[in-house]
């Protein structure tokens, strides 16, 4: 369940249609393919509006969810996110802190999504007793995510025109698990255990045609290297053929 530190404008897991007002349910992001091309990409069923999301919220995923939570497109055997972060042609900006202690429902599913859209997710802090399963996409505009300092895990990077980069804090501790022009995957600190027994987290960052940009909560969240970073996605698109 997610509880806002602040006031802000959608709540998670809610977009309000600019035209009417009424609060509709928000879908999870399409499952991406990089060999669709860009008139048949998968999208949400139901409009989406062109509102900004930004704000700072708390997660802790022991909490119950309300019975609205369980729509959105989520079949019934499938576990809805923990955050459900859906803007059409506006920019996601929030800073996230994952919380809680209790033993049961230990991982954090975030899912954000936007059209056109920049994303960054700002992943302040996760408690020991959580892990966190995060997943972006966009078609267009550019990606950061920056994870907290008690990350252990995989990260998936794919692109098929932008950039990928491992912000300085990050790369330091990372190894190489594969690399090419579109996909970069690397594993960070140490997983425990195997299977299902696995206390691991995990993160997937899409873009069709944006750079992706991942690093550490704090060492890398400084606003004007930031803003830096930002450019420079948008500036170093790669020309390729088509996917």
């Amino acid at each position: 369940m997610v509880s806002s530190q602040h006031e802000t404008q959608p709540l998670l897991d809610k977009k309000i249609d600019e035209h009417d007002g009424d609060v509709k349910d928000a879908l999870p992001p399409p499952r991406y393919s990089f060999s669709s091309n860009d008139n048949t990409v998968a999208e949400p069923a139901s409009a989406v509006n062109g509102l900004s999301i930004t704000g700072s919220y708390q997660l802790d995923p022991s909490l119950p969810l309300e019975k609205t939570d369980r729509r959105g497109g989520w079949h019934r055997h499938e576990t809805p996110p923990t955050a459900n972060l859906q803007a059409r042609h506006g920019n996601i900006t929030t800073k996230i802190a994952v919380t809680g202690d209790a033993p049961c429902a230990n991982h954090a599913t975030i899912r954000a999504t936007s059209r056109t859209g920049d994303i960054t997710l700002d992943i302040t802090e996760k408690s020991a007793a959580r892990n966190v399963d995060i997943e972006t996409w966009t078609r267009r505009g550019t990606t950061i995510v920056l994870l907290p300092p008690t990350f252990a895990g995989v990260i998936e990077l794919n692109t098929c025109r932008g950039r990928l980069i491992q912000l300085p804090g990050l790369e330091e501790k990372t190894a190489l698990l594969r690399s090419t022009e579109q996909t970069l995957s690397f594993v960070v600190g140490t997983v425990c255990g195997d299977g299902k027994d696995a206390k691991a987290d995990f993160v997937r960052l899409s873009s069709k045609k944006g750079g992706i940009a991942v690093g550490f909560s704090g060492v890398d969240g400084e606003a004007q290297a930031l803003e830096n970073v930002r450019k420079e996605l948008s500036a170093c698109r790669r020309r390729c053929g088509s996917c």
